[in-house]
């Protein structure tokens, strides 16, 4: 777990279910959670990344109207499988 300046705070003792399923931070009306999992390569096996952020929905690359939310965090979840 890290703090606004990327400084180490902590770790996350149990697995995150159901990422994509959490509820959104944001008060903007319409914000969604979206995320994705790490489709790279990494020496340990037993971990996977998983990004979270929250966005507006699909536009086609159409401008929107203001007024626009603003920026949501960047989650990183370092999942590790436990013996």
């Amino acid at each position: 777990m890290l703090n606004d300046n990327f400084e180490a705070i902590g770790k996350v003792s149990k697995a995150v279910h159901g990422v994509s399923d959490s509820d959104v931070e944001g008060t903007f009306p319409g914000l969604e959670v979206q995320t994705i999992e790490d489709i790279g390569k990494t020496d340990d096996e037993d971990s996977r990344f998983i990004l979270k952020w929250e966005t507006l929905n699909k536009n086609r690359d159409k401008p929107r109207q203001k007024p626009w939310p603003k920026a949501s965090r960047l989650y990183l979840y370092k999942i590790r499988k436990d013996e």
